[in-house]
């Protein structure tokens, strides 16, 4: 088998120990290339002379340690596995080095996980490798579509699965007139009509949920509205992308306003065209490319008498004369093959046997694009004519002006005037074949009348660009005159104008039928002005606004007709506003139905007097069936509706005396079926929609809890009233099974006569009262436990700070030892082991600091998915194999404002405790959701403010907790593990910080199954943005500025002055607030920096930094402190703005962050 190379670089300061990775990686079948360097330097070279396959590494190294080297290869950029192997290695400093980039952590005493842990982390960067490439590869695609989309003539908008718009190309401006920024986080339904807005939301919430789509997605037509109001046509192509939590929905749209105005005309024009063809004299007939009949001409069986069927396969030429059919048939078919006009004449014979001389004509209709389309045919009876050729002349005339304009004429012209090109529908309504069109200049063919308006338009295409749309009256050829709608612009070539093209439509039968319209609506208004009653046409929109309304709405509301149509008198203001939202609903939900609606409703009139209308009307819907306007009939029902509302106002008045009363009322009669009950009865039965009306006691109450309840009302059936308190024996819908407590007073009634004809029940719930008791005493208890924690805390905050005082000066002295002793000095064994202890008690501090919620936390905006996935990517090899770790998150969840790094604390000490809680392996769940503590809430559990939170939640399935321990758990230093396997500050400082970041965690476990705790965060300010951590560099760099330091405790002071010195800074000495203020003040050189602690006596650093920014408002400030109180910084919660190193700090970390405040805006705090 051939070994597979594996090129190792090694950083440890042991041959033999080297020697021993080597053996181990060689017996897995590996042929190893390694280097073994010591030193950063050497490390620091070795990473640029070769691409490694793994880099391992011992953790502590003669001034030089592992996570040194880690820090060194992040500043290469470098992606290369990184395993720290060590014999003195504990677990929190594991995680501290698998949190900083480490790939995984073994002991030297056990290597046996040594090559599986390579082979995995090989294989996991040979992926990111991989990942990263195809991120590049789609990096492309993206500005690929970017492009595209860009350059786009039609509009392309990417809309979030809440239907707001995320993406909106340049095209979509042009169309809609809105900018880009505009549009971007707007709702998609700023686009749509009102009338679609909704219809969209449920199309939309109906496919999420189950997929189904109720329109092609391909192509949909509908209406959209610009930015100035007005309303265009648009056609729409939807696409659909999924990916991970990235769920959008794209739409290509395309303005087909114009086309759909086009394709009206042509819809008019071929209803006019039926209707000429209906009135016309002569037959008309259509057939498809292939000579088939289209429609079946009934006028050839009225002629004839023959049937359609015998008509078919040229059975109709039996019934043409035999010296005609072989030149009709000749022709017939000569001119399916050629598709030229067609004309000839022929003798037919009708239904009496009569033969009679007949013109027969055939026009081919081609598209616009050339293609052939139909066949037009027509037969007129010349008997009478045959021997007048001029009769024939102007019957063909007559012809070509009835059927030729059907279609549009297209045409160009050079700017001499003269026609270059025009389509054959111009034959239809010029009586000229497009050859004798050519070459005529506009004079010839345009009315000597309208040749000055053509040549007016064309003067201002020519000046302004654009199109032009005008009416204008031409010379038929055979004399007559025509009126045509022309839209015309410039034909532009090399930019320059190089004629126009236009198109014609024939619109003399419109102008005619218009005249015709104005004649039936002055016999219309005549009658509508003597019904007794308003009638009325209006828009239907906001206000209802009228575009017809008769006299009689003086008589209705004392106000004129012209009010309303000529003035701003507005109808449907005259209603008043409850009745015209209800109207409008109930009309529009009637018009969904059909187009009918009947409805009743108040005017307020001139006078202020109210009267009541009955209005009838119908919907007027347009081509895609949406109401557009209304017509309607009102009339005058106040009379009547007077008496009517007496009667139901002395009905509501009962109803409103028993719904007002806090007590649940019913009424049974002698059969105990109910024959009253009120609105609370109901809500307290849980079925606040359904009537018990008509109901048997027994269906009412059940049958467990009648027969005691039974007995109550027939003791009050018998004429005895009286009152009982007890619980109440029914079970209510809602309830939860949770009883209720009842006071009920039982009052028979009696009739005229003093017989008993039923019972009155009158209850009231005590059910609450008897809660509120029981709830007080739970409230006590829980803040006796808040008050214990909080003085507990209260001490170790104060004892942790000290601690951080006197770690800063020991941490701080051994490090700079260290940097003074050689690799080989004795006594640097000693010191690192001093340094070791240091820290290891820091992070003890720190945990103390969480507790006590002193600890500075580093506030920012996050979502805690975020923070989750990164740190169980981690956690998920600190547990163990036996154990499952899953995640349930939120794809919803809302931000929370934190300490990142903190919460990532929170989650492993929560996670390492629920490890520990299972020795034989499980589950460990992470779930997060939104969700909405209310006032009841906050009410029963002490310390909790109402709002919205959000719920971490993390369960196992291991051993669970009794009560007892239950109380306890979140006491410092309490813990139920063996000596030596825990400290006791785990949940304790998972405590601290939750409820210092103003949240709260509560704890349910029972024994044997398994515990959960929830973490309770409250929701950040919603135009908060989301923080990224900002990527970490290893630029460790000198300087020579001007240094004012101020600390209160002399041995962190004298450090801190040695350390920064060290660096090349000049450093002036402060022991307190006011003599650092003092020390500015007379300072004659500027301070580049003022490096204070926050907690002195007197002044602290944040009211010195406050009054030397009243002095220099440009000065630079940098805070530092072992733990804050309430006044310093906010109840230790950093400000973004805020500078800021937290006690102890490594002489690494106060170099790079001096450095870092010098050069960054953000620290003039």
């Amino acid at each position: 088998m051939t070994e597979q190379r594996l090129r190792v670089l090694i950083v440890e300061d042991v041959d033999d120990d080297a020697a021993l990775l080597v053996r181990h990686l060689n017996k897995a079948g590996y042929a190893i290339d390694f280097k073994r360097v010591d030193r950063a330097g050497d490390f620091s070279d070795s990473l640029q002379d070769a691409d490694w396959d793994v880099i391992i590494s011992d953790f502590s190294l003669p001034g030089f340690t592992g996570l040194d080297a880690l820090e060194i290869l992040k500043a290469h950029g470098r992606d290369i596995p990184f395993i720290i192997i060590s014999g003195t290695i504990g677990e929190e400093t594991a995680v501290a080095a698998m949190k900083a980039g480490a790939a995984d952590y073994l002991m030297k005493e056990n290597l046996t996980r040594l090559v599986p842990a390579v082979v995995r982390e090989i294989a996991d960067a040979q992926e990111r490798h991989a990942r990263r490439e195809a991120e590049r590869s789609l990096a492309l695609s993206e500005e690929r579509y970017r492009i595209v989309a860009e350059t786009a003539s039609d509009a392309i908008i990417t809309i979030d699965t809440s239907s707001i718009i995320r993406f909106a190309n340049t095209a979509a401006e042009r169309i809609f007139g809105y900018t880009t920024a505009e549009l971007i986080g707007e709702p998609v339904t700023k686009l749509m009509p009102e009338r679609h807005g909704s219809a969209h939301s449920v199309a939309l919430n109906r496919y999420l949920r189950s997929g189904q789509r109720n329109v092609d997605w391909s192509s949909v037509e509908s209406e959209a509205v610009r930015k100035d109001g007005s309303e265009i046509n648009v056609m729409i192509s939807f696409g659909e992308y999924v990916h991970d939590h990235d769920h959008s929905f794209t739409a290509i749209i395309r303005d087909i306003t114009q086309r759909k105005r086009d394709e009206d005309k042509l819809r008019q024009s071929e209803e006019d065209f039926r209707g000429l063809v209906e009135a016309t004299t002569q037959f008309v007939w259509q057939l498809d490319p292939k000579g088939n009949l289209t429609e079946f001409p009934q006028w050839w069986v009225d002629l004839t008498g023959q049937p359609y069927e015998v008509s078919l396969n040229y059975g109709w030429t039996e019934y043409v004369h035999p010296d005609d059919r072989d030149e009709v048939y000749k022709t017939y078919t000569a001119a399916l093959e050629s598709r030229e006009p067609v004309v000839l004449t022929l003798r037919l014979r009708d239904r009496q046997g009569d033969y009679g001389h007949y013109a027969a004509r055939a026009v081919p209709i081609f598209n616009d694009d050339g293609t052939f389309r139909k066949w037009i045919c027509s037969l007129s009876d010349i008997t009478e004519r045959m021997n007048a050729e001029e009769a024939l002349r102007e019957s063909e005339a007559r012809y070509r002006e009835l059927f030729d304009s059907a279609n549009d004429i297209i045409y160009t012209q050079g700017l001499d005037e003269k026609f270059t090109s025009i389509n054959a529908a111009a034959f239809a309504v010029t009586g000229y074949r497009p050859d004798e069109i050519i070459g005529k200049d506009l004079s010839q063919l345009v009315a000597p009348g309208s040749v000055e308006k053509a040549r007016e338009m064309t003067k201002q295409k020519l000046s302004s660009g654009g199109s032009t749309n005008y009416e204008l009256e031409i010379i038929r050829k055979d004399g007559a005159t025509a009126i045509l709608e022309v839209s015309s612009k410039l034909i532009v070539e090399n930019g320059k104008p190089a004629g126009i093209q236009g198109i014609a439509r024939d619109i003399t039968a419109r102008k005619q039928a218009e005249e015709l319209v104005r004649e039936r609506d002055r016999q219309l208004a005549t009658l509508i002005e003597n019904l007794p009653g308003v009638v009325y046409r209006c828009r239907i929109d906001q206000n209802y606004r009228m575009e017809f309304i008769n006299e009689a709405v003086f008589d209705l509301t004392g106000y004129p007709q012209e009010d309303f149509l000529e003035g701003d008198r507005i109808f449907g203001e005259l209603i008043p506003e409850k009745h015209r939202l209800e109207m409008r609903e109930f009309v529009l939900s009637e018009l969904k139905k059909g187009d009918r609606y009947e409805v009743s409703y108040p005017v307020v009139g001139k006078r202020g007097d109210e009267r009541w209308g009955y209005d009838r009307g119908q919907g007027i819907f347009d081509q895609n069936g949406n109401p557009y306007a209304l017509e309607g009939f009102i009339a005058d029902i106040t009379e009547r509706r007077n008496s009517q509302e007496a009667l139901r106002r002395s009905e509501r008045q009962l109803r409103l005396v028993t719904d007002t009363v806090p007590a649940l009322i019913t009424y049974f009669d002698r059969d105990l079926i109910c024959r009253f009950e009120n609105n609370y009865y109901l809500e307290w039965l849980g079925r606040p929609n359904a009537s018990i009306i008509g109901l048997h006691l027994r269906e009412v109450v059940g049958p467990v809890a009648y027969e005691g309840i039974e007995k109550e009302f027939m003791i009050a059936l018998a004429g005895n009233e009286f009152t009982v308190e007890r619980e109440a024996l029914l079970e209510r819908v809602g309830s939860g099974g949770r009883s209720s407590y009842l006071r009920v007073s039982y009052v028979p009634d009696l009739d005229k006569e003093g017989n008993v004809i039923g019972a009155f029940a009158f209850a009231i719930d005590l059910t609450e009262t008897k809660r509120a008791e029981e709830a007080l005493q739970k409230s006590r208890e829980q803040l006796v436990q808040s008050q214990k924690l909080e003085s507990v805390g209260r001490l170790a905050g104060g004892i942790a700070h000290d601690f951080n005082n006197m770690l800063t000066a020991i941490n701080g002295y051994s490090e700079l030892a260290l940097r003074k002793l050689s690799a080989d000095d004795p006594v640097r064994k000693h010191i690192e082991e001093i340094k070791k202890a240091g820290e290891r008690s820091a992070q003890l501090t720190n945990q103390l600091l969480a507790f006590s919620r002193r600890q500075i936390l580093q506030a920012q905006v996050v979502n805690i998915n975020d923070v989750i996935q990164d740190t169980t990517r981690m956690l998920k090899r600190l547990i163990g194999e036996d154990i499952s770790l899953e995640a349930d998150l939120a794809e919803d969840l809302l931000k929370v404002k934190c300490d990142p790094g903190q919460l990532s604390q929170i989650i492993v000490n929560l996670v390492v405790n629920a490890r520990d809680a299972m020795p034989d392996g499980g589950t460990i769940l992470i779930e997060t959701n939104n969700t909405l503590l209310d006032a009841k809430y906050a009410a029963e559990h002490v310390g909790v403010t109402p709002g919205d939170y959000v719920i971490m939640t993390v369960s196992d399935t291991g051993v669970g907790m009794d009560e007892e321990t239950k109380k306890h758990v979140f006491e410092p230093f309490f813990t139920t593990k063996d000596v030596g396997k825990g400290t006791g500050l785990g949940l304790s400082t998972v405590y601290g910080i939750v409820k210092q970041s103003e949240g709260n965690v509560w704890i349910y476990s029972e024994p044997g199954k398994g515990t959960t705790v929830k973490v309770y965060l409250p929701v950040a300010d919603v135009d908060s943005p989301i923080h990224r951590t900002p990527q970490q560099t290893n630029d460790f760099r000198f300087g020579t500025e001007r240094i004012l330091l101020v600390e209160d405790e002399e041995s962190v002071r004298r450090l801190t002055s040695e350390m920064l010195r060290s660096c090349g800074y000049t450093v002036i000495e402060a022991n307190d607030g006011a003599e650092a203020l003092a020390i500015y003040r007379r300072s004659k050189e500027k301070f580049d920096l003022i490096f204070t602690d926050v907690v002195m006596p007197q002044m602290s650093g944040r009211e010195l930094a406050d009054r030397v920014l009243e002095i220099d408002p440009e000065a630079k400030i940098l805070f530092t402190s072992g733990y804050t109180d309430n006044v310093a910084l906010r109840q230790g919660v950093l400000d973004e703005t805020t500078n800021f190193i937290s006690k102890p700090f490594s002489f690494l970390a106060l170099a790079t962050k001096i450095r870092e405040s010098l050069e960054s805006e953000l620290s003039r705090s």
